[in-house]
């Protein structure tokens, strides 16, 4: 605080020089990682030339000239950092204390001039903060295990400020500068002495040996030149359930069959990390449909599962000691439209609406201490789109696109790649060949306009955007109307025969019946071809009656304009 107080008593004496030409001087104070803005004299109007110098000696970092914005100077120290518009503010993003010092304004404007000084000091995080709104993800653990709070981020880009906090008062934990490639690891009243540690690639927190005191609020506030993302996490600390006497005869069995143990690990470990690997799922339903989430994962007894929705504070669904439970929030709007299976540890939404569309978590407590998590995303697909054979059809997102965001359009069960465009650059590519010259990808929207479609360019698209902060899926169905057996078909109630009336070659080509019942669900196919008779030969006449036997395959040759059961 002493270095603070000297520093900018300094900066406002470095002032003083300027102090004759000077109109006014503001001192603003930020904590690192957050964003400031220095806003000039409100009304300025007709800006000639407008500059903004920083330091010692006055390099210009920033400045209009006949309207066009530039950054002359200091690129490395504010790389990626600035933005100046139009009315002269200037915001520096992701602050550093390399950022503290002066500021200079210079405005030369149809009223004359103007210079305005600006000390700014960038100060460490303190060690309370409120943090805003975050998403709340709830993590449990047994007593004694290490745990991972996850910050989800995919890849830092090496500009990152990751500040970790605990408890309600948000005391600092641990700070990793990832531009000067600097830690800091804090022990808050001790309580976390050489048990915490940071993931390099991702930010990400481990807490080794968790104890009951350690259970509670943590938050972590990454900061980069794009964005500030905050994220929370309530963490629960439980148990081992066992007596003193139970763990000292574990302890010994372990010692008589040390061997035995150390490979039933190896083979446990390998099983579970194959099980980790697996992508959890991608649910789509109707608005006003039912959807069953499907963990996949074997259960066993003694364990308890715990459902998350979003930012709920507690449970909404779960089962503990064989006894199943449901959230006690009468404001949720799923609490009556919940099923759980104890057995399978699945979870079915009834009459589900936009308000219980989105992420749910599984977590399932062992009672071995290990600790699985699965998340699962719920959609609602009513994006059906009719679309007309030879016309272009445009799918629309219902999300606003960042410039980070990359694109991927992708289409069919089997998710082939068919537009994508890159976040920052903005490249487009087209890698599929069936849509050859026929699609557009909107720079600005993301939007996907499919030119000349036919049949074989429909389906199921999904439209993913993936960046650091977010990942979204958005589902479209794409048809075409078929006008070929318009007012032909004639299905028999009572015998399941198929009729074709005034049957052309156009109606040619393979049938397929599937009858289910009890026994199964059987499939018939029938190639049936209709053709123009020649001229002077008779056409093909069959019994009224004739019904198709049940064998694998029927080949059926009809006359053109020839009414036939099929």
């Amino acid at each position: 605080m002493k270095r603070t107080s000297i520093f900018i008593l300094i900066l406002l004496l470095m002032w003083s020089v300027f102090a004759a030409t000077a109109d006014e001087v503001k001192a603003v104070t930020v904590t690192e990682g957050d964003s400031v803005t220095l806003n000039p004299r409100q009304g300025l109007k007709e800006i000639d030339l407008l500059l903004w110098r920083f330091g010692d000696k006055g390099s210009t970092i920033a400045q209009i000239n006949e309207n066009n914005i530039s950054y002359p100077n200091y690129t490395e120290i504010f790389k990626g950092r600035l933005k100046l518009n139009q009315t002269g503010s200037l915001t520096i993003n992701n602050t550093r204390a390399k950022h503290s010092g002066l500021y200079i304004l210079h405005i030369d404007h149809s009223g004359g001039k103007l210079v305005m000084n600006f000390v700014v000091t960038v100060n460490e995080p303190s060690p309370l903060i409120d943090a805003p709104e975050a998403e709340m993800m709830h993590v449990s653990v047994k007593e004694g295990y290490p745990v991972t709070l996850h910050t989800d981020v995919p890849q830092l880009h090496g500009d990152e400020l990751i500040v970790w906090r605990f408890g309600d008062k948000e005391k600092l934990m641990a700070i990793d500068d990832k531009e000067i490639k600097s830690k800091k690891i804090y022990d808050t009243d001790e309580r976390f002495r050489h048990r915490l540690e940071l993931i390099d690639l991702t930010g990400s927190l481990i807490i080794n040996n968790m104890k009951y005191t350690d259970a509670g609020l943590y938050t972590v506030k990454i900061s980069s030149n794009k964005q500030i993302l905050y994220k929370k996490f309530f963490v629960t600390v439980s148990g081992s359930g066992l007596s003193s006497g139970a763990v000292a005869g574990i302890v010994v069995l372990l010692l008589l069959v040390a061997v035995a143990a150390v490979l039933g690990f190896l083979y446990y470990r390998n099983k579970n990390s194959k099980l980790q690997k697996r992508l959890d799922g991608v649910y789509q339903t109707a608005s006003g449909g039912d959807v069953t989430i499907k963990p996949e994962t074997k259960l066993h007894p003694g364990d308890e599962i715990q459902w998350w929705f979003w930012n709920e504070l507690s449970p909404i669904a779960g089962f503990k000691d064989g006894k199943i439970f449901t959230s006690n929030n009468p404001k949720w709007k799923g609490r009556d439209r919940l099923k759980l299976d104890k057995k399978t540890g699945s979870l079915t939404i009834n009459n589900i609406g936009r308000k219980l569309t989105g992420k749910y978590t599984l977590e399932i407590i062992r009672g071995s201490g290990e600790n699985i998590r699965r998340t699962f995303t719920v959609l609602i697909t009513d994006n059906k789109i009719a679309a007309q054979k030879g016309a272009s059809q445009t799918l629309k997102p219902d999300t606003e696109i960042q410039r980070d965001d990359e694109i991927q359009w992708l289409l069919g069960n089997k998710n082939d790649l068919i537009a994508k465009m890159t976040g920052v650059t903005r490249k487009i590519t087209y890698p599929d060949e069936r849509f050859k010259d026929r699609l557009e990808l909107d720079k600005k929207t993301g939007s996907l306009t499919i030119n000349n479609i036919t049949f074989k360019h429909t389906g199921v698209f999904k439209m993913k955007i993936s960046s650091w902060r977010r990942n979204k899926i958005q589902v479209f169905i794409v048809y075409i109307p078929r006008e070929r057996f318009k007012e032909t078909l004639v299905l028999d109630k009572k015998t399941g025969s198929l009729i074709i009336k005034n049957g052309r070659p156009a109606h040619s080509g393979r049938y397929c019946l599937q009858i289910k019942n009890s026994t199964g669900a059987p499939i018939r196919a029938f190639n049936v071809v209709f053709h123009s008779p020649a001229e002077n030969q008779e056409p093909a006449l069959l019994p009224e009656e004739q019904k198709l036997l049940p064998r694998d395959f029927e080949d059926i040759v009809y006359a053109n304009e020839r009414t036939s059961p099929v």
